[in-house]
């Protein structure tokens, strides 16, 4: 039996269908499909926590400084501003925020 998708090596933000086709030995065929919803939280280093450091590397990037990934953006305007750093920093701090 084979086993293959078409899922992303990166998941972007929002939603993604992945196909999933299974085919035994006889040529038997099938297919099913699973929504993957990827939603902003603010760790744009990836380590699992949200810390100062995703801030930072927000306004880096912004700054033109730094590496940028989609994940810099977590206002979801399709660009990285002095807003999405603001935004990391006032969730950090406990306050309202953008990620709320």
């Amino acid at each position: 039996m084979s086993v293959s998708n078409d899922a992303p090596a990166i998941f972007p933000v929002g939603d993604t269908v992945v196909t999933f086709t299974a085919q035994d030995s006889a040529g038997n065929k099938t297919t099913c499909t699973a929504t993957v919803t990827v939603m902003r939280s603010g760790d744009v280093d990836g380590d699992g926590k949200l810390t100062i450091k995703d801030a930072e590397y927000s306004f880096r990037c912004y700054l033109g400084q730094g590496p940028c990934s989609q994940a810099c953006d977590v206002d979801g305007d399709g660009k990285v501003t002095i807003n999405d750093a603001r935004c990391i920093f006032q969730k950090y701090l406990g306050q309202p925020s953008c990620l709320d």
